[in-house]
């Protein structure tokens, strides 16, 4: 009733309702219905939650264009999420020119409020030099903060650092450490990294059973070298 008389924050808190399936059958035309209301008012997460229905075609068709332009609406009020997904945008050029600079822009300002995704994705561009030029103390610094709260990718790549030496001196142990995190959230190459550590004996002492176990994980999810690695252990019999 509320909602259906111009309050803005009924709107938004049923069009999540709908979204969420939370009190009521799950219906994202309906959430698009009154997240749509509240926009119109200048609710800046009812504007966020409308860019992520245009972006993946909740309630509505994809529309990138749409999905951008309700992310640079909330963005501009400071919504860390909407900011994070408008670093998106520019990133993949979705809805807007590609532009490197604006995307690290963007989650710069997401990952000042702490937004995880936006810490890993900072670090990214400094470890691959995308809108800046690589520097890899700094993608380690941004790849910690998120790893640590538990981010698969961060913790793969802050593997990655530790293994390589890139930002900070080489060190199997704590390469080992971090792959494994990622690793056991299921994530796909840090499986293989673990299977390849334990059977060098990298961080840990050579367990080829260990490898083995790693190695079938990430071959189960038709990793390639995992899987001709596996095949190697059952030919010789390790």
């Amino acid at each position: 009733l509320a909602a259906n008389q111009g309050n803005v924050d009924a709107q938004h808190m049923l069009g999540t309702c709908y979204y969420h399936g939370d009190g009521v059958r799950k219906n994202y035309k309906q959430a698009v219905k009154y997240l749509q209301m509240a926009a119109e008012q200048d609710d800046t997460d009812s504007q966020y939650f409308l860019g992520e229905c245009y972006f993946w075609g909740d309630g509505v068709s994809i529309n990138d264009k749409q999905a951008a332009s309700y992310y640079q609406l909330a963005a501009k009020e400071g919504h860390a999420s909407a900011q994070y997904m408008l670093g998106r945008c520019y990133l993949m050029g979705m809805g807007l020119g590609k532009n490197e600079k604006q995307a690290l822009k963007y989650f710069w300002l997401s990952a000042e409020q702490n937004h995880t995704g936006a810490q890993y994705r900072l670090g990214d561009c400094y470890f691959w030099g995308t809108g800046v030029k690589t520097i890899y103390h700094q993608a380690l610094k941004h790849f910690l903060l998120a790893a640590n709260k538990g981010h698969p990718s961060a913790q793969y790549m802050v593997g990655t650092c530790y293994y390589h030496g890139q930002g900070v001196r080489k060190n199997f142990k704590e390469a080992i450490k971090y792959y494994r995190l990622a690793a056991n959230q299921g994530y796909l190459r840090a499986q293989y990294m673990v299977g390849f550590c334990y059977y060098h004996g990298h961080g840990a002492g050579k367990d080829y059973k260990q490898a083995a176990k790693y190695f079938h994980l990430a071959a189960e999810q038709d990793h390639v070298r995992a899987q001709f690695r596996l095949g190697y252990f059952y030919f010789w019999g390790k």
